[in-house]
């Protein structure tokens, strides 16, 4: 499965650095393993699929620790897309991402990397209203993640600590 910047779309959404496999196949409800393409044009982005091909905005997906942190620009793209829903904020895939990144990390460093996304996200111009910081701990509970045992209770401690 491939990655593809259509050469006639140039130049590629500046969202595009947030755009990943997995945060598309959990949008769509797919697995991983079904995409077959990811083309990215400068609007939209063309995901196919086994048995489906969908358009996909980049507004619709959440940002990532592995790219460059978001910027001004991205908030204003992300509220716009979200004015036009009804709930006005982030949708709840975001937090099903948000969870599963948590749920994936291997140790507190990561664990870290995340909350000072978040954090960084939930505390700018344009804070994305996700269902605030309450939801990681009580969501994820004592569950501890591969490799890392009790590192949610670590986390917990980080969070009370103001350490993020």
């Amino acid at each position: 499965m491939m990655i593809t910047p259509q050469q006639e779309s140039e130049p590629v959404n500046p969202l595009a650095r947030f755009v990943t496999p997995e945060a598309i196949a959990l949008l769509l409800n797919i697995k991983v393993e079904q995409i077959k393409d990811i083309r990215l044009w400068r609007y939209v982005i063309l995901v196919i699929a086994q048995g489906k091909t969908r358009f996909v905005s980049y507004a619709d997906l959440p940002p990532i620790i592995e790219a460059e942190p978001p910027k001004t620009q991205d908030f204003l793209c992300w509220r716009k897309r979200w004015k036009k829903s009804e709930t006005k904020k982030a949708p709840d895939f975001w937090f099903k991402f948000y969870q599963q990144k948590f749920m994936q990390a291997v140790c507190v460093a990561q664990l870290h990397t995340w909350g000072q996304l978040i954090r960084l996200t939930d505390s700018t111009e344009f804070p994305i209203p996700l269902k605030g910081w309450g939801w990681i701990v009580g969501e994820l509970g004592g569950t501890s993640a591969q490799g890392c045992p009790n590192n949610f209770q670590m986390f917990r401690n980080i969070l009370t600590a103001n350490c993020i």
